[in-house]
């Protein structure tokens, strides 16, 4: 697992440090022998009510696979996280929040 410099890890959540290490196993399941990079956590500009600010998001790139690989990623993330998790494939990454319903 890296970190991309810059990311700030003040006041992030257990749950979020939880998600990073599933994601890490993930990326190295796919092929990523270093695992993940993570691109955000509690920085960066966000939208206003983003669960980024609260410690409770992560950002994760993706250039290193193509389209239909993260769309692959993505799936198994959400599938491995479960319920209490958001995964989303962005443009250039992918944005997983606990957001527990």
């Amino acid at each position: 697992m890296k970190l991309k410099r810059g990311v700030k890890l003040s006041g992030v959540k257990p749950e979020t440090v939880l998600a990073c290490f599933v994601v890490d196993e993930i990326y190295k399941d796919h092929g990523r022998p270093e695992g993940v990079t993570i691109t955000s956590i509690c920085d960066g500009k966000h939208r206003p009510n983003s669960k980024h600010y609260s410690g409770e998001a992560i950002d994760t790139r993706t250039r290193y696979f193509n389209r239909s690989k993260q769309k692959e990623l993505t799936q198994d993330i959400a599938q491995a996280l479960g319920d209490e998790f958001d995964v989303i494939l962005e443009r250039d990454h992918i944005h997983i929040e606990h957001d527990p319903k």
